[in-house]
């Protein structure tokens, strides 16, 4: 390849980068909103930027999760007179289906990282338990089996594991177990903790827990160990999603005298920037892609491919 080969390639990369980049603007987190006087689904870009409402009707939307690829999100629907309802929406909000249809509650879904299953809590037995079904419904089975409460289920990346709170302990903790509910185990063993989300690498769970004076975020190693408390003031934080790089998590917060989503730095830990930014209250960010290993950046395959057509 010649040197005018070689620039006209590289030009034209440069322009695939500069798309993707604007792409970036594109909805990215998606959260549950009362700005309307109902609680309905909003999503918004990385930055907070384009917010744009995704449902309008008369019941309540929460617990909003992206599927692995982004092209639909599940979500836990109650309409007034019935039960919660497990539903999946496209993104855009379009084609809801009902994927429950059951005579009890049913709530917090969170896709497998292969996009092929729904993980959720059940009150079927009397009290909630964990399960899973197929992405189309089919297939509903009980992981936990346990006469506490268990909720809020949080797949690993890797497929494997599944973290959850029980009340099995006397106390709201955050326990882990194999995909198939085998090997349960917990890892907060104190305080009253809640939401636990999975670093996009694996190997550490966000979390909200009330310790001391008030719900605050703390992180910890997947196995419960190195415990480290990440924000500090006399509000109420919780909802913890992280970024996709894993640099940076986005949660919800009262700390400015409403309830709005807020991003946060992981390694600075203090730069909190209000996302939502809206007189509404609004809580449950979901980052899409934040349940995913971290994939290659345009800026990566850029470089990638040049070291690829310098040396030819």
């Amino acid at each position: 390849m010649n040197a005018v080969s070689r620039h006209a390639l590289m030009l034209c990369l440069m322009s695939s980068v500069f798309v993707q980049a604007q792409q970036s603007t594109d909805p990215k987190i998606v959260f549950t909103s009362y700005r309307d006087g109902n609680k309905e689904l909003y999503a918004m870009a990385a930055d907070g930027s384009q917010q744009v409402r995704l449902t309008n009707t008369s019941g309540w939307e929460e617990t909003p999760q992206w599927s692995p690829d982004g092209r639909r999100i599940a979500f836990s629907y109650v309409s007034p007179g019935s039960d919660w309802e497990i539903f999946v929406m496209d993104a855009d909000g379009g084609t809801r289906i009902n994927l429950t249809r059951l005579a009890t509650d049913d709530r917090s879904p969170v896709w497998s990282p292969d996009g092929t299953q729904i993980a959720y809590q059940s009150f079927s037995r009397g009290s909630w338990e964990i399960f899973i079904m197929n992405a189309d419904g089919s297939n509903k089975r009980n992981l936990t089996n346990h006469p506490a409460s268990d909720r809020s289920p949080s797949w690993s990346p890797d497929g494997t594991r599944m973290a959850f709170i029980s009340l099995r302990d006397g106390l709201s903790d955050i326990f882990v177990m194999d995909a198939d509910g085998a090997n349960v185990t917990n890892l907060t063993k104190g305080g009253w903790s809640q939401t636990p989300s999975w670093s996009p690498d694996g190997n550490q769970i966000a979390y909200a827990s009330f310790i001391e004076a008030n719900y605050e975020l703390y992180l910890m190693d997947a196995n419960g160990g190195n415990k480290t408390r990440l924000t500090h003031n006399a509000a109420w934080d919780g909802n913890p999603s992280w970024t996709q790089d894993g640099k940076q998590i986005c949660f919800a917060s009262d700390r400015d005298g409403n309830v709005e989503i807020y991003l946060m730095d992981m390694f600075i830990g203090v730069a909190h920037k209000n996302l939502s930014d809206h007189q509404g209250y609004d809580i449950e960010p979901s980052w899409f892609g934040s349940s995913l290993p971290r994939t290659v950046t345009p800026n990566d395959r850029l470089l990638a491919t040049w070291s690829e057509i310098k040396s030819r």
